[in-house]
């Protein structure tokens, strides 16, 4: 704070005690010598008595003084006890007692306001003092006692007053003594200049990211400091803030804050003065958090930290409570929505910020497990044993955090696992032909319960594979026969799916099957039905059950149901402006009738005067162009008419903006105004426009061009323009700008409009002196009406303005001066030099404006002496004897001193003298020495002495002086020998005696004369004494010869006894010279220039300027050298120059070497001046150089792409705000020749150019007249930039500007043929027709953005297609069959590929044709002909096909198919349908075809027009095999090895010869060629198998292997004469060390009874073998060798034999049965060794008499129960992944359904329906239970090839069918699979089974029995 002048008050001084208050207080002077009393000492706090009494004060300072009556030591008045003695105390603690400053008004509390200093008396007080404010305002100031000698003031409260005036009192104790001083301050309050910036930053900023700016001139950052709460920004000198690190709001204020303020406050360096306060909102874009969904409506969901006030968006459904975001009336609910996301409006100081809450919503277990797929009626065997399963319940629970368990009840029959898998747990009655019980599921909360059915069939021994069909009309409620389904032998018919007797019957002789109800065609479960027909053999036992085939019953239709539109509202488009367009209808008009054959008409009730539809397809165009700020919404309603009945569905059409509407400006805004004080960022006003298109095209950016560089920008959305720079009117008062407003359209509109912003003066310059200190000077005694001066300052404020206006007034030097308002000066009384030589005044010029503003200057006014004051004499004589006279010498005989006040000339005097006596006397006109110069008698003569000084006009005075020469009485007997004496002294000799300096030794006198010796007019100044008594003279003070180097002075002898006689003599001291002074440059520092292109030994200049340096010593000491020195760099600069001596003690200084101004700018070194014979006695000073630049180095360009080329990618939306960088140009020379200037020479360049001062960085521009446009105009444009500094010649350097346009994908794809029309068939064939060969499209843009992609929106049927992505050609992909339409619409979305992909829609509308229908074969053919035999006339057979409708036989026209290989010589007449030999000689060869078949593909073409194409009927060749074919070894040699201990009997290896022949046997033999050491019987062949096998020992006797060669032979056995196939063999016998024991059973044989009803999987009993060996070879399993032929035992690796299957009459008939188990034990060697044993089971109890068929009956069956271990996990697994998928399946239906639209997508104003009711009646189709009837899957055998797939197979393209692999047909017709069954509903024309279009993936099988849901 600054402080102004002070000036003294009152101090006072209070004496107090610290014990009680005394009653008397009266200090005395303690008496000494007091006569009669003798006092004792007495110190401090020590009794003294009362005058008389027994001790005295000795203690300086101090009084007896009564305290209570008794008399005590005490300190004087103004003295306080320190240490034992009185200390004096201070008069006042402050020095100065008034002190002003100023304070801004922005302070806070707390902030200091200023130190207060006050005097502390050392050692006295220790304690801090008392301190307090007192005045009317004191409570908005606190004080505060620092330490002993200091206070500081703080501010308490917030300012409110301009002004405040405070007392501040300090009181201090001392010894009791209090003393209490105060100071006056005056605090001005200024107006608030911190500046106040809100900058808003959102979460996620990257570090070093440009957030704001701050005023850069409005705070002078070196002298600043920050205060940075968080860290996160960075203020730099320039003003500009960034983030300081990446700004996570998680790590700073942690994952529940949304927003969050902070602050950066710059205070200034070294006090707590706020300069800019810059608060930071931090916002998330984005904020995520958990929440239940039973949270409340206060529920907390974030926090919004924010300083400033705030509020949301009035309309949001969240609420604030304090800080706090809670959820309001937002309802969550993990059903409805399991992420709940929200847009939240945060408005903050007019700003508005959009984040989106996303809720993740916590499930809670609120809700009850459901079950699905049910009812539950599954069906196993009576067979069934534990274990096996029965059937899949399925349950899902909305809530996800549950965890479902199942039970089932009762559960003694059947037990449920954690998946809901039902197995039996024991074994059914034998007559039990149904099981009931309940199964629970339960998530811990909630338990639901439901019913289930096993039904208990009996096996079946055969499937017939009968196809049965039958149909019956809809509504037919009268029973009657649909079909027959009698065989003959067969009876007892029944259906095996027990539900079908609800809606049918069935004869249990006849087998006639009759309706038992009316069905509704319309229904999805009625409209057809298959089942299983079971039927006994006639006289059969109970055992033979057969399926003989299955019936399928359709429901045919009857026109009864009217057209219903798929959606009573439509939603559409239509763009702007645009005729005979189709609106863009969603979802696409259409109705459904449920009807088979139905035609609907279209027609509009409403604008039909804007629009027209296709009566057919319903497609709606409009008639005329639409304007959108006209209408932007119509209404449309659309009839829909089948002939009979109607319905209406309304359309509502918005119309899409078209950008036709350029952005026009408000008016009145071409003018504003802004103050010049405004700070960085400050807001000048908001330019409007509007637009009257919307969206996009209606959005406006501004652009902002200033015309002559003003400090502006605008804000690209808002239009605000603010202040980017420092305002001064100073400098420019209006600036011009150009506003753009564009919109963002497709097809950008703008507008532009000129402003002129005018800069309102601030009174922000104050008056500047044009001298900071004036000097005068003013006659003393001249009269004040004389002015004295004038003071002139100016102010750069706008003229004419208060601001201007200046006033003068004094600050200092009233007393004597006036100052006038207009600044002339003039004295109040006249000056007197005498009294006062100058004058230092303080004025001050202050201008009008607020605040005010001023500014001082010092005046120093210098009083011109003027002479009025003559010379007075000093006690000058009146009179003189003489009594002796010498003309030779000159003797002394009187000084004469004088004083003039006057100064200068005025006061210097000179002496003369006048008057008889000047005959013979005369005076030093100096030092007024007055001597004799020639004889002269005796007598009395009269002396003038004349003192005149050298003023103008001079003053003189004169004394009068009576001369007396008194020769007679001449006898002096004291005199100097000598007038003057000299003597010597050396300068600097110590003060004491000088050698030979007695002046005694000149005197001569009578010995008995004692002399004093005096000097005559002695002053102070003198440095000489003489004694008086010796006349010895001394050294009184140091002298210096280079201040005076001869000393003078009058000695007088007198004698003493008579003081007159006496004698005068000059002394005169000569100083000798020591080499006591350095040299001494005559500058302090030299400066000097050159220029960098001058030669060596050029002097710098300028040269008038030399290097002198002065010695004041004389003679050797005043000797100079000189020398030039300097280290590091200086010692390059000291290299570069060198000293020329110009003359004595004088040099100059000269280049030794060329300077380089880009290598060395200024050069600084040292000049050293010394005296050779003492180099101790050196100066030195300092040199500076400036290198002056030459305009010697050209602009340089760095950063070029390639050579001397910038390479710059330009986007093609580059606007005027987009400013790039790319490169750097820089000029070494500085100035003028370093200052650069770009320019482009080429006019017609896109960009203009410009560089960052300082960092020479180049930025381009868009100019605001460049049409960059990738698509139309140049790809690439080369500009020559142009550098040029500014030296006198100028340099200049060029380079190429090379701009590379880079698309933006700005063009969206545009069709050729945005409306397509089609026409299919409904039986067109999947895969092969093709709807839309390509759709043309093209986008201007290039590279990814021109690459086109092809997609079908989703929509009904969209599925029946499939696009190529590339091409756009569209083809079938599912049959159309089943759809219900005449036409379906699709809509192609064409898409780019750019990053932001655009896209344009094609809509193909597809007409179903059902004229034609394809023909059909009745049967697929197979032909048997022997190989190598020709047919006759090379016929094979003949085919016919059928027209569908007519029954018409048909032409042919074949397409052969081969597998292998082709046979072209097998062709078909198209007439007549031949398949036969080209070559009628021509035979088939079995063994060169695969599987011995040859299959040919057959299609029918019918007569239609265009012709329609049957599906492919494979006709098949079988080749029947003749034995043409010899056997062949499959190796040419064969190795084996075998261990020597094999057991005889051990297989070593199998030899394979193969016989291409059908059903070949092949005979085996062995030949031994070498026996290796063995008997050659040891080895034999199977000659049935080719199997080797031990038939004796093989132990080897010499420890090594030994080897086995033969050769092995094949012969056909059908044919012996045949020859042979032989091979040779090599076994190699290994010897083995290891494996030597088998397994040894314990307890052989084993003998147990069972009973004929345990249940399946009970253990029997336990057999145990051991082996002696050990490790693996002592590791035993167990297997049966022997079993029965239905092995009803099994045997696991503990040796536990169990029951497999339920024990039933095919063992025996009679009560007890005994069987025989043969078990080998086998161990784990290399060679395994094993053992056997036999086990005796007796069966005993009641024989049930039936034969039980089940499973285990077939060899599938077998081969699944050996497997079923291994592979019923993953039946486990794959049922858990089906629940899994049903639950997820059932959840994202069940949510699809129930919730409401996500946040932020279009509202889908469609009835809504369920999952089911949009599948189409094909798809629905597929999904009935009924197409794998129970009995197929219960009577089947589970497949081993089945592919576990958890794929829907009707949402994949149909794979190719068939056993066989076909080459491709021309028409890509598959070969069908004559196994596979048709899903898709009939037509009304005979459609054939082995007509099915695809294969069908069959569903996950599991073992044994398996139901489904009916």
């Amino acid at each position: 704070m600054d402080t102004t002048t002070e000036e003294p008050t009152t101090t006072e001084i209070e004496t107090t005690t610290t014990a009680q208050v005394p009653t008397t207080v009266q200090p005395s002077q303690c008496l000494d010598n007091v006569e009669g009393v003798n006092r004792t000492d007495a110190t401090l706090d020590e009794e003294c008595g009362a005058y008389s009494g027994t001790a005295k004060c000795i203690i300086p300072n101090s009084a007896c003084t009564k305290i209570d009556s008794t008399w005590i030591c005490r300190c004087s008045q103004g003295y306080a006890k320190n240490n034992g003695v009185c200390t004096q105390l201070p008069s006042e603690l402050f020095t100065s007692k008034q002190s002003s400053l100023n304070l801004l008004e922005s302070s806070q509390p707390g902030d200091q306001v200023t130190k207060i200093d006050f005097t502390e008396v050392q050692g006295l007080y220790k304690t801090k003092p008392v301190a307090e404010i007192i005045g009317q305002n004191s409570d908005v100031f606190r004080v505060q006692t620092v330490n002993t000698e200091m206070v500081i003031i703080a501010l308490d409260k917030d300012l409110t007053k301009p002004k405040y005036e405070i007392f501040v009192v300090v009181s201090v104790t001392a010894d009791g003594i209090v003393i209490r001083d105060f100071r006056h301050i005056t605090i001005t309050v200024n107006k608030d200049s911190v500046i106040r910036e809100e900058i808003f930053i959102m979460d996620g900023t990257l570090k070093d990211s440009v957030v704001g700016l701050v005023c850069q001139s409005c705070l002078l950052f070196e002298n600043m400091t920050k205060i940075d709460r968080d860290n996160i920004v960075t203020v730099q000198n320039d003003g500009v803030i960034i983030t300081s690190k990446t700004i996570n709001l998680n790590s700073i204020q942690g994952s529940t804050t949304i927003a969050y303020s902070t602050y950066v406050e710059i205070q200034q360096q070294f006090t707590s003065v706020t300069r800019a306060n810059i608060t930071i909102h931090i916002i998330r874009a984005e904020f995520e958090c958990e929440l239940p969904e039973d949270s409340v409506a206060n529920t907390v969901v974030g926090n919004l930290k924010l300083n400033n006030p705030f509020s949301i968006d009035s309309s949001s459904e969240f609420q604030i409570s304090g800080l706090s975001l809670t959820l309001g009336s937002v309802v969550l609910d993990y059903i409805e929505q399991s992420k709940v996301m929200k847009t939240l409006s945060i408005s903050i100081s007019d700003y508005t910020f959009d984040t989106t809450i996303m809720i993740n919503v916590q499930d809670v277990n609120d809700k009850s497990p459901i079950f699905i797929a049910k009812p539950y009626n599954f069906f196993t065997l009576e067979s069934a044993y534990p274990g096996l399963i029965v059937g899949v319940v399925s349950a899902t629970d909305p809530d996800t955090n549950s965890d479902l368990k199942f039970i089932i009840s009762p559960p003694d029959k059947l037990k449920i696992n954690e998946y809901g898998i039902i197995t039996i747990q024991s074994g059914f009655d034998s007559n039990t032909t149904s099981y009931n019980a309940t199964v629970t599921v339960t998530d811990g909360l909630h338990p639901v319960t439901e019913f289930v059915t096993v039904e208990i069939e009996q096996a079946t021994t055969s499937n017939l594979q009968n196809k049965f069909v039958g149909s019956i009309s809809e509504n037919q409620n009268t029973s009657r026969v649909i079909a027959t389904v009698y065989i003959t032998d067969y009876n007892n018919y029944k259906f095996t799916d027990r539900s079908a007797i609800k809606d049918f019957s069935i004869d249990l002789h006849t087998g006639q099957v009759k309706n038992e109800r009316g069905f509704d065609r319309e229904k999805e479960t009625e409209r057809e039905f298959k089942y299983t027909i079971v039927a006994n053999e006639k006289d059969a036992l109970k055992c033979s059950l057969v399926v003989i085939g299955e019936i399928t019953i359709t429901v045919t239709d009857l026109n009864d149901e009217p057209p219903v539109f798929d959606s009573h509202s439509y939603k559409a488009t239509v763009s702007e402006n645009a005729i005979n367009e189709k609106l863009m209808v969603v979802p696409e008009i259409s109705t459904t009738d449920k009807d088979l054959v139905s035609t609907v008409a279209y027609s509009i009730s409403t604008n039909t005067n804007r629009f027209a539809i296709d009566s057919s397809t319903g497609t709606i165009t409009t008639k005329l162009g639409l304007d959108r700020e006209v209408d932007d919404h119509l209404t449309v309603e659309v009839v829909a008419t089948d002939g009979a009945n109607s319905a209406t569905a309304t359309v509502t059409v918005q119309v899409l903006d078209k950008n036709d509407n350029t952005p026009q400006f408000n008016s009145g805004q071409s003018s504003m105004t802004v103050h010049e004080s405004s700070s960085i960022g400050a807001s000048i006003g908001r330019i409007n426009a509007t637009d009257s298109d919307e969206g996009k095209n209606a959005e406006i950016t501004f652009d902002l061009v200033s015309n002559d560089g003003g400090p502006f920008r605008i804000n690209q959305t808002t239009g605000e323009i603010t202040v980017t720079g420092k305002l001064d009117r100073e400098s420019s008062e209006t600036y011009g700008v150009s506003v753009f407003a564009r919109d963002n359209g497709i097809s950008i509109r703008s507008s532009s409009m000129s402003v002129t912003i005018t800069v309102l003066d601030e009174n922000d310059n104050p008056p500047v002196f044009t001298i900071d200190e004036l000097k005068v000077e003013f006659e003393e005694n001249k009269d004040c009406s004389n002015q004295i001066a004038t003071v002139s300052a100016t102010d750069a404020d706008k003229a004419g303005t208060i601001n201007s206006q200046i006033t003068y007034s004094l600050l200092s030097g009233t007393q004597h001066f006036t100052l006038d308002s207009s600044g002339i000066l003039k004295c109040k009384s006249t000056l007197d030099y005498e009294d006062k030589s100058f004058y230092q005044i303080t004025v001050k010029a202050q201008d009008n404006g607020s605040p005010q503003l001023n500014s001082t200057q010092n005046v120093t006014i210098n009083i011109k002496d003027v002479n009025d004051n003559a010379p007075i004499f000093e006690s000058p004589p009146t009179a003189i004897t003489i009594r002796y006279l010498s003309t030779a010498t000159g003797r002394v005989i009187e000084v004469f001193k004088v004083n003039d006040e006057d100064s200068g000339e005025n006061s210097r005097v000179t002496f003369s003298i006048s008057g008889p006596a000047a005959e013979f006397l005369n005076i030093d006109s100096i030092n007024g020495i007055l001597r004799t110069k020639s004889d002269k008698d005796d007598g009395a003569y009269a002396l003038q002495v004349i003192a005149m000084d050298h003023g103008n006009p001079p003053k003189e005075t004169t004394t009068s002086v009576t001369v007396t020469v008194d020769k007679q009485n001449s006898n002096q007997r004291i005199q100097f020998t000598q007038q003057v004496i000299n003597m010597t002294v050396k300068e600097n000799h110590p003060i004491g005696p000088l050698l030979d300096s007695d002046v005694s030794s000149n005197v001569t006198k009578p010995s008995t004369v004692t002399l004093k010796y005096e000097i005559i007019g002695n002053s102070s100044d003198l440095a000489f004494a003489v004694n008086l008594d010796s006349g010895l003279v001394t050294l009184s003070k140091p002298v210096d010869r280079e201040t005076t180097d001869i000393h003078e002075f009058v000695v007088r002898a007198k004698n003493q006894a008579q003081p007159t006689e006496s004698d005068l003599a000059l002394v005169r001291v000569h100083i000798q010279d020591e080499n006591d002074n350095t040299p001494t440059f005559v500058r302090s520092a030299y400066f000097f220039r050159v220029n960098e292109n001058e030669d060596i030994s050029t002097v710098v200049a300028p040269q008038n300027i030399e290097i002198v340096a002065r010695d004041i010593d004389i003679g050797d000491n005043a000797v100079i050298e000189f020398q030039l020195s300097g280290d590091g760099v200086y010692a390059e600069c000291s290299s570069a120059f060198s000293l020329k001596n110009e003359r004595e003690n004088t040099r100059s200084i000269q280049l030794s070497k060329k300077v380089d101004y880009e290598v060395l700018k200024k050069c600084e070194f040292s000049i050293e001046a010394y005296n050779p014979n003492n180099r101790t006695m050196s100066t030195s000073v300092s040199v500076t150089v400036d290198i002056l630049d030459y305009n010697d180095n050209k602009p340089v360009f760095t950063g070029q792409s390639s050579s001397n080329v910038f390479i710059v990618d330009l986007l093609e939306d580059t606007t005027i705000n987009d400013p790039q960088n790319f490169g750097t140009v820089k000029d070494a020379d500085s100035g003028a020749n370093g200052d650069i200037d770009l320019t482009v020479t080429n006019g017609d360049c896109w960009v203009a150019v410009t560089k960052v001062q300082g960092t020479g960085e180049m930025i381009l521009r868009l100019k605001e007249n460049a049409n960059i446009d990738y698509e139309s105009g140049l790809r690439q444009q080369d500009c020559i930039i142009k550098a040029s500094d500014k030296g006198k010649t100028s340099l200049s350097s060029t380079v190429t500007l090379s701009m590379i346009l880079i698309d933006v994908n700005d063009n969206r794809p545009v069709i050729a043929n945005p409306h397509i029309n089609k026409s299919v068939s409904r039986d067109a064939d999947v895969g092969n027709t093709i709807i839309v060969n390509s759709i043309p499209a093209t986008d201007a843009d290039s590279g990814e953005n021109s690459k086109l992609g092809y997609s079908i929106q989703a929509s009904e049927h969209y599925l029946k297609f499939a696009i190529d992505a590339d091409t756009g050609k569209i083809t079938l992909n599912s049959p159309l069959l089943s759809v219900q339409k005449d036409k379906i619409t699709i809509e192609v979305i064409v898409s780019d590929k750019g990053a932001i992909q655009l896209s344009a829609t094609a809509t193909v509308t597809i007409h179903i044709l059902d004229e034609n229908p394809r023909p059909y074969f009745s049967q697929s053919e197979t032909l048997h002909i022997k190989e190598h035999v020709p047919q006759l006339n090379g016929i094979l057979s003949t085919v016919t096909a059928f027209d569908r409708r007519s029954g018409d036989a048909l032409n042919v026209i074949v397409h052969i198919h081969l597998t292998q290989h082709e046979v072209k010589d097998i062709i078909i007449e198209n007439t007549t349908g031949t398949i036969k030999f080209k070559n009628i000689d021509s035979v088939l060869d079995r063994e060169g075809e695969s599987h011995g078949k040859v299959i040919i593909g057959v299609i029918a073409t019918d007569k239609g027009s265009p012709p329609k194409k049957s599906k492919t009927m494979p006709f098949t060749i079988d080749i029947v095999d003749i034995n043409d074919q010899s056997p062949a070894f499959e190796k040419l040699a064969y190795a084996f090895k075998i261990p020597q201990n094999a057991p005889e009997g051990t297989t070593i290896g199998t030899v394979t010869a193969i016989d291409l022949d059908e059903d070949p046997i092949t005979l085996y033999n062995i030949s031994i060629r070498d026996n290796g050491g063995y008997d050659r019987n040891v080895i034999t062949i199977d000659e049935m198998t080719g199997k080797i096998t031990t038939s004796g020992n093989l132990t080897i006797r010499s420890g090594q292997n030994a080897i086995i060669k033969g050769v092995v032979f094949a012969q056909d056995a059908n044919d012996t004469a045949k020859s042979l196939a032989n091979s040779n063999f090599e076994i190699t016998v290994e010897y083995d060390y290891n494996n030597k024991h088998a397994p040894v059973f314990q307890n052989t044989p084993y003998a147990t009874v069972i009973n004929w009803n345990l249940a399946a999987g009970s253990p029997i009993t336990e057999v145990n073998a051991t082996d002696a060996d050990t490790g693996r070879n002592s590791e035993v399993t167990y297997s049966i060798t022997d079993n029965s032929k239905r092995e009803f035992f099994t045997v696991n690796n503990d040796g536990v034999i169990s029951l497999a299957y339920q024990l039933d009459s095919s063992l025996g008939n009679d009560n007890t049965v005994k069987i025989n188990l043969t078990i080998i034990a086998k161990d784990n060697g290399i060679i395994p060794k094993s053992s056997t044993t036999i086990v005796q089971i007796r069966i005993t109890g009641e024989n049930p008499g039936v034969c039980i068929q089940g499973a285990e009956h077939s060899k599938e069956t077998k081969e699944l129960e050996d497997e079923r271990q291994n592979w019923s996990l993953a039946v486990y697994v794959l049922v858990g992944l089906l629940c899994i998928s049903i639950v997820v399946s059932f959840f994202f239906v069940y949510k699809w359904r129930t919730s409401s639209p996500v946040i932020g997508a279009p509202e889908d104003t469609t009835n809504k329906k369920t999952y089911f009711e949009n599948m189409e009646y094909d798809e629905l189709e597929r999904r009935k239970t009924v197409e794998y009837s129970q009995s197929n899957q219960a009577f089947e055998p589970p497949r081993k090839d089945i592919n576990f797939t958890d794929q829907d197979p009707y949402q994949k393209p149909y794979a190719q069918a068939g056993g066989a692999s076909f080459k491709t047909s021309p028409y890509d017709e598959p070969i069908p699979d004559l196994k596979a069954s048709s899903d898709e509903p009939k037509p009304d024309y005979p459609v054939y089974d082995w007509e099915s279009k695809a294969t069908k993936v069959l569903p996950p099988v599991v073992p044994s029995s398996f139901g489904s849901s009916s």
